[in-house]
């Protein structure tokens, strides 16, 4: 598939959705993302198609993501770029998972499960980590609502994956791109 060909599939995937601004006048999107995705131009692409449909629409487009590499970081670069230049864009809002939290009641095993760590995993640097912390960062981003979820997602990422099915669940129209 051409460039040309590719966009044109994305401009109709985009579009049939017909996302509306939110009561706020803000179009709300929530990219996810694999971590390994290396298609920058994709992510640029779909962003502008979405900023073009807010620009329309009279309103601003709000790029909400998770902070991690890959997909999230071709997104918030773009963004701020965007802003730079004055598009009808605002600054992104970035959601990074904190590995380094408490577990909590809901993490499994549990962390009495008699494990040292319970789940908890050995982070090179030095410190444990919660293993469930980018799931619980995705329920928040779902919760915080959005017009449009754009998924990025290669090699069946787990967690851009989960947010994806996340935001199906709660009624946010979801357009997934896959490698």
């Amino acid at each position: 598939m051409t460039a040309a060909e590719l966009r044109a599939d994305m401009v109709l995937a985009i579009g049939e959705r017909t996302p509306q601004l939110g009561t706020d006048g803000r179009l709300r999107v929530l990219v996810t993302g694999s971590r390994k995705w290396r298609r920058e131009d994709i992510v640029r692409d779909a962003l502008s198609i979405c900023c073009n449909i807010a620009g329309g629409l009279a309103g601003t487009l709000v790029v909400v993501h998770g902070g991690a590499i890959g997909a999230d970081s071709y997104a918030d670069n773009w963004t701020k770029g965007k802003v730079k230049l004055g598009w009808p864009v605002e600054e992104p809002e970035r959601h990074k998972a904190d590995w380094r939290a408490d577990c909590t009641d809901r993490c499994r095993p549990l962390p009495t499960s008699g494990r040292p760590l319970g789940h908890r995993r050995e982070d090179p640097r030095g410190f444990t980590v919660c293993p469930a912390a980018g799931f619980y960062r995705n329920e928040l981003m779902v919760r915080l609502g959005a017009q449009l979820c754009l998924a990025f997602i290669k090699d069946n990422s787990h967690g851009a994956s989960h947010c994806s099915d996340l935001a199906e669940k709660a009624g946010i129209d979801i357009v997934k791109f896959e490698l």
